[in-house]
């Protein structure tokens, strides 16, 4: 087949994967607690309480001075306090990551707890004010009122004027808005704040492209593979493979459909266009087993029975060939006329 024939008809069977609405989700906590010289504290208690709701877990250190903890509403603000007898009790607000996990580590110092736990209570309680205001313009968010939203979120911002979440949620009305350059402005600050927060990449990475900024785009798309393999990124990477096919740059389309299914092997979309590509240049046996997943996923598919058919064609298996062009006939005619009727105006130009 020759690569002039190839963007149209790959084309015409791609479906651009829309990205994921950012909503609430739980995350983590990984915490090393440790003394004034740095030796693991065991047995310290760790509590973790909500600000604004009735929720509280608690845990202890192990003997290197580690916990785990999982929080089911990452979204929200807590205060977390460490406690060891003979040891300042440590009380301060922590803003876990939603999705993710928050490293934090703690060093104690041996004596009394003094005015300071008081101090960063206070300090906490004020970032509860925040997280309230948050709360509120993520449920009119959620609820389809941009504006009242963003007026939200801005108002948790002066509140606590590094509250990464408020970030994230300007940075999201602002690209559901199309002020793709505020959004990417709202997401650089959320990636200040909290530079191993995904989400930050994702919305820079839609900004960047929707801003036409295709050489920073790419480089963090690069960087969402690397750090983010999810159905999300995958989705992005065959989006990115789409683009290159419409500009003809087929070896740059290959190699993002490959790395869309490295990143997710389930992905109908992307296994047809790469089969096609395969065919294009002569690997037929990559073009079938490709072929074949499309059909293992979306059993009875009229683009993946056109692709198995033409490979088993190129490997000269013709008998299992007109098996699947008779399969074709019965499970999509509508696939199975337009096949050949491009086959046939193909053969007479």
């Amino acid at each position: 087949m020759r690569k002039a024939l190839v963007a149209p008809l790959m084309v015409a069977m791609l479906l651009i994967v829309a990205a994921g609405l950012y909503a609430a989700s739980d995350g983590r906590i990984a915490g090393e607690v440790l003394d004034a010289a740095g030796n693991p504290l065991e047995d310290v208690r760790v509590t973790v309480k909500a600000l604004e709701v009735t929720y509280e877990k608690t845990a202890e250190t192990n003997k290197k001075g580690k916990f785990v903890m999982v929080l089911l509403d990452a979204a929200r603000d807590y205060i977390v306090r460490l406690e060891k007898e003979g040891y300042q009790t440590i009380e301060e607000a922590i803003d876990p990551i939603v999705g993710g996990t928050l490293r934090r580590e703690w060093r104690m110092v041996e004596g009394t707890t003094d005015r300071a736990g008081e101090e960063l209570l206070a300090a906490a309680q004020e970032h509860g004010k925040a997280q309230k205001v948050w709360s509120e313009a993520r449920d009119a968010y959620l609820a389809g009122d941009l504006e009242t939203a963003r007026q939200g979120f801005e108002e948790a911002l002066e509140i606590a004027p590094e509250m990464g979440a408020a970030h994230a949620g300007l940075a999201r009305v602002a690209l559901d808005q199309e002020r793709y350059d505020v959004g990417l402005r709202h997401a650089k600050k959320l990636l200040e704040v909290l530079p191993d927060e995904v989400m930050g990449y994702r919305m820079a990475y839609d900004a960047h492209l929707k801003l036409g900024q295709s050489a920073e785009a790419a480089e963090l798309l690069e960087t969402l593979i690397e750090i983010d393999r999810t159905p999300g990124t995958a989705a992005r990477v065959f989006n990115a493979a789409a683009a290159h096919i419409k500009a003809r740059e087929y070896e740059a389309a290959m190699k993002r459909l490959e790395q869309a299914i490295e990143i997710d092997p389930e992905l109908p979309e992307a296994y047809i266009p790469l089969g096609q590509l395969y065919l294009s240049e002569e690997q037929a046996d990559k073009a079938l087993a490709a072929a074949t997943r499309s059909l293992e996923l979306q059993p009875g598919n009229g683009p993946g029975l056109v692709l198995s058919y033409r490979a088993n064609l190129e490997l000269g298996n013709a008998e299992v060939a007109e098996q699947m062009l008779a399969d074709l006939r019965t499970s999509d005619p509508a696939t199975f006329v337009k096949t050949f009727m491009t086959a046939g105006t193909e053969d007479f130009n």
